[in-house]
């Protein structure tokens, strides 16, 4: 029995699927499916099946959930002791990252990062859902997400506010309204402008939002310093106190790995300067 068994059957207990739970992994389904099948092997029993179209817990994968839950915890705790000790280089850093985030400000910290320990593997990724749910299930070691609503917590990590994004609306109103994805930022925040939650002519991840602006498809909420670069092109947007939303930052508690500890050091360096808060 492997440690990254134990964690993948808790993301598909979480996820109440596989197909969800190998999105949130960054995994592909097949491997997902390979993995339980050999802790099956393990166990000696199965532990999922079908419930029609959804795949629920076995008599026998209840009997185990509990046993995987603290298995899984003092693996963790193992992992994280060991990973503490000695000095970042030589080892790998995984930040899972909002894409509304990776420009900036995380390539910026990255570029600095990479200044002081150019020996780091670092590497970025964007979730399919939030991004602490990586953290706590072992595939990355840093999140940066955006919390428009009240702050979600995530078991052992610690996820922690610790700047604002704000944004605009780019574009000609009334031009065709777009919008990201159901409970991203941009959706969220287009809700609260007067008029109440408006039904998008189309929906994009903020990236193709900012095209499809430019194209003049329509009107979206951007971040402020996309609605800036939209500007100098001739492109008009507003602003709102409303259109301000957090910025999350999670990662693994009681302690986590040299690579993340250092990295986090620097974030917090960066807090503290004039404005560091205002992203």
């Amino acid at each position: 029995m492997h440690a990254r068994q134990l964690r993948y059957f808790l993301a598909i207990v979480e996820h109440r699927g596989y197909t969800a739970a190998a999105r949130a992994l960054h995994i592909s389904q097949p491997t997902l499916t390979v993995a339980m099948r050999g802790l099956e092997e393990v166990v000696g029993a199965e532990l999922f099946r079908r419930a029609g179209r959804r795949v629920v817990l076995s008599d026998a994968g209840r009997r185990f959930l509990p046993l995987a839950r603290r298995l899984a915890g003092e693996l963790d705790e193992l992992d994280d002791a060991a990973r503490s000790v000695g000095d970042p280089a030589g080892q790998r850093l995984v930040l899972c990252v909002a894409h509304e985030l990776v420009e900036s400000p995380v390539a910026e910290l990255v570029g600095a990062y990479r200044g002081t320990w150019p020996d780091v593997a670092v590497e970025i990724v964007e979730p399919e859902g939030e991004p602490g749910t990586a953290v706590v299930h072992g595939t990355a070691d840093i999140g940066f997400g955006l919390r428009p609503g009240p702050l979600r917590r995530f078991g052992r990590a610690v996820t922690v506010p610790v700047a604002t994004r704000r944004f605009g609306l780019a574009g000609e109103v009334p031009d065709p309204v777009l919008a990201g994805p159901a409970g991203s930022a941009s959706r969220v925040l287009l809700d609260r402008l007067p008029g109440g939650p408006a039904t998008p002519a189309a929906v994009a991840r903020s990236d193709r939002l900012e095209s499809l602006v430019r194209a003049g498809v329509g009107a979206a909420v951007l971040p402020l310093a996309v609605c800036e670069r939209l500007g100098a092109a001739g492109i008009p947007f507003t602003t709102d106190p409303r259109l301000a939303c957090s910025v999350v930052v999670t990662y693994r508690a009681p302690s986590t790995g040299a690579a993340a500890r250092e990295f986090l050091r620097l974030l917090r360096r960066r807090l503290e300067t004039p404005g560091g808060r205002d992203w």
